[in-house]
């Protein structure tokens, strides 16, 4: 598609703001979430917009595959090698909300996280930049909690409270979210356990 030299002279004002939610959904069986039905939610957004297969290097563990994702750097390049997070350089490779406030510094950001390696600068990585100044100015929120020691499913559910308040209230430009039920329950008892298809119920219902 092409624009004519009018369409680049449109004022701020005038033109749509494009605002960005990512939500991450840590252990999701996609082939049980959309193709067998479980998650109708999100099998309606996928159809309303655009569906990708992405490879993921291994190792596939949290970690290395969030720290990819949220900064498009590789394993070899980000050094994220498990969920330890030893010898990292993530502060080499800002992640999407920080890569988003420095091409324009009115942005505000916002993430919310049940798993504190993420975010929390206090613990491991974290992978999305603490980017205190911007914390102090109101342009960057964090929400972190610890489902590891208490549990991801009231953590999950606080984590959309607080997304859905920011989208309302703080109006974040970049907004990541992230839920670990799926994952827990995958690990607690399988993917084909009527507990997995019970965390994926919830999931949809935070979607929707």
């Amino acid at each position: 598609m092409t624009f004519s030299p009018v369409a680049f002279a449109l004022s701020p004002q005038a033109s749509p703001r494009r605002r960005i939610l990512l939500v991450g959904l840590d252990g999701l069986r996609v082939d049980l979430a959309i193709d067998v039905g479980l998650m109708p939610t999100l099998a309606r957004l996928a159809a309303g917009g655009s569906r990708h297969r992405m490879l993921v290097a291994a190792p596939t563990m949290s970690g290395p595959s969030w720290a990819t994702i949220l900064t498009g750097a590789t394993i070899a390049e980000h050094g994220v090698v498990d969920n330890q997070f030893l010898g990292s350089e993530l502060c080499r490779y800002p992640d999407l909300l920080s890569r988003a406030f420095y091409a324009d510094q009115r942005r505000k950001t916002f993430a919310a996280a049940s798993w504190p390696p993420l975010v929390d600068p206090a613990g491991f990585g974290p992978i999305i930049h603490e980017r205190r100044e911007q914390h102090h100015a109101g342009l960057h929120r964090v929400v972190v909690r610890d489902g590891e020691t208490r549990g991801y499913v009231p953590f999950d559910a606080e984590m959309v409270d607080h997304t859905m308040w920011s989208l309302t209230h703080d109006t974040p430009d970049v907004c990541f979210t992230y839920l670990c039920d799926a994952d827990e329950s995958a690990h607690l008892h399988g993917p084909l356990s009527p507990e997995y298809a019970a965390s994926l119920a919830r999931l949809d219902a935070h979607l929707a």
